[in-house]
């Protein structure tokens, strides 16, 4: 203590939980077969192993079931979807594309990003 000041400062308590705080319910089922359906699906892989076409056929699966796919393409290669999807039969005018430069300057740094801008069109 220096002049009746004191310097202690208390660290925030730490937050965790138990296992028990979390839902032990069976998953509900894939979409699709392969994708989680209460969280994103994130592929990764290296290059040249399918990742980009299994994108566009479930570009094109997720179409016919009525939804309306979103591409954040992080490589700009916007020409190689517009063929994918084409070649597979999807309508290119029902998928919203976007690069990162296309998100607003305040969603580039939000690590949730994806939950916004998907809430954000859901409302428009």
């Amino acid at each position: 203590m220096r002049g009746g000041t004191s310097f202690v400062t208390t660290a925030p308590a730490p937050t965790w939980r138990t296992l028990e705080d979390v839902s032990d319910d069976p998953p509900r089922p894939l979409l699709f077969g392969m994708l989680e359906p209460d969280g994103p699906t994130l592929a990764c892989a290296a290059p040249g192993t399918g990742k980009g076409m299994t994108g566009a056929w479930l570009i094109c699966e997720a179409q016919r079931e009525g939804m309306l796919p979103l591409i954040f393409d992080a490589e700009r290669r916007a020409r190689e979807w517009a063929r994918r999807v084409s070649g597979l039969g999807g309508d290119r005018s029902r998928v919203i594309y976007l690069e990162p430069l296309d998100l607003p300057p305040a969603l580039r740094s939000d690590e949730d990003w994806v939950a916004t801008t998907v809430k954000a069109l859901q409302t428009a």
